[in-house]
């Protein structure tokens, strides 16, 4: 529990008074408490944490660069490990945002990435999530973003979920619809 606190407690203090030469230990501690060795709740403290310091105003993706490997590859992690389709939305949530601030940079980590994307789409139709599905949808937008229409490799797993999304014929594309037009809409830009 006082592990638990003690990342909530850095997370909070990132937005108030965080300097510049103390984010790559802040980077470091995500990657130790990211671990499996700690306890779930920490680990998703740790989520939060991650999410309030990658949003903060004063992320740099230079100072960020060393981590993203490690810290992408826990956060998959954890993906695997939670179960309700709530957590799950959090943890993409992270990764989408990474994935956002960090732009073109992120290239080296995209098939990683994308390795996941057609599980969780399959696991987000057997829970019934909608919103699940959207936060993929916008992970998928975020990464078409990052490779700048150099996405050959992101054809089969977009053209499945921008038609799953548009088909008027389902109830989900009343949730769906706007994130798939927009990954659609992304695609054509970059054509």
């Amino acid at each position: 529990m006082v592990r638990y606190r003690v990342v909530w407690l850095v997370g909070n203090w990132v937005g108030v008074k965080m300097s510049a030469e103390l984010r790559p230990n802040l980077y470091a501690m995500f990657v130790s408490v990211l671990q499996r060795r700690e306890a779930l709740v920490v680990r998703l403290g740790a989520v939060e944490a991650l999410q309030l310091s990658v949003d903060d105003f004063a992320f740099t993706s230079e100072a960020f660069s060393p981590f993203v490997a490690s810290i992408v590859e826990l956060l998959l992690q954890l993906l695997a490990d939670v179960e309700q389709g709530d957590t799950k939305m959090k943890v993409l949530n992270v990764l989408s945002l990474i994935i956002e601030r960090m732009g073109p940079s992120i290239r080296p980590h995209i098939g990683t990435l994308l390795q996941c994307m057609p599980q969780l789409w399959e696991e987000s139709s057997h829970e019934g999530s909608s919103m699940l599905r959207c936060v993929i949808l916008i992970a998928l937008t975020n990464i078409v973003k990052a490779v700048e229409g150099d996405s050959l490799q992101l054809q089969p797993m977009t053209t499945q979920a921008i038609a799953f999304a548009t088909d008027v014929k389902r109830p989900e594309h009343v949730y769906l619809a706007e994130d798939g037009l927009d990954l659609c809409g992304l695609h054509l830009w970059y054509a």
